[in-house]
């Protein structure tokens, strides 16, 4: 059970005296920054084989996301492993909680279900995120597009095996939804 497992690697990492946002007094910007970098060296040194003969590769799945999603981690500590894993999980929740499209309550859930009516209170996160996809669209001329919001009911990615039928979704071809979307100078809300 993903729950069980979430409370067992959490007593873990406690043991190992290892913090939620920190590991050893490295934020995870900075870890993934020396991980990759060592990972290059490694590997560019040809000593990828040796040093990884004597690790094992440890994974979990979880549901996220509407999806279901596989974490490994390889590593020759079983518990060092699956707090890697725990904390990995933690921040995609949390992501999750700001980002999803399939809860009202999410940042973009909440800009889906009442954007249009009036502004909402965002994460800047969410404010960098949309800023993004908004330039994103541009560059693509339009063939990236993150206003679609509701206009994927249609599609009805919950129970709908096979896309709607054309005479549904025809009417939306061509129509650049995220022209609509406004954020704040401050970026804190959107509409």
């Amino acid at each position: 059970d993903a729950g069980t497992t979430s409370v067992v690697t959490k007593k873990l990492c406690e043991r190992c005296n290892m913090k939620t946002n920190k590991i050893a007094g490295i934020d995870r910007r900075k870890f993934l920054k020396i991980g990759a970098g060592s990972l290059f060296l490694i590997a560019g040194a040809g000593l990828g084989p040796i040093l990884l003969r004597n690790r094992r590769v440890y994974s979990m799945t979880k549901t996220l996301m509407g999806t279901i999603g596989e974490i490994q981690v390889v590593h020759d500590d079983e518990r060092l492993a699956y707090c890697a894993i725990d904390r990995a999980y933690e921040e995609l929740d949390r992501l999750e909680r700001l980002l999803t499209y399939f809860s009202d309550n999410s940042d973009i859930g909440r800009i889906n279900k009442s954007g249009f009516l009036q502004d909402v209170v965002i994460s800047n996160e969410t404010a960098d995120l949309i800023e993004r996809a908004l330039h994103w669209s541009h560059a693509t001329g339009g063939f990236f597009e993150p206003g679609l919001g509701k206009v994927t009911s249609i599609w009805d990615i919950k129970h709908r095996t096979e896309p709607p039928p054309e005479n549904q979704w025809i009417r939306f071809a061509d129509r650049s939804f995220s022209q609509k979307i406004v954020l704040s100078k401050d970026g804190s809300h959107a509409t």
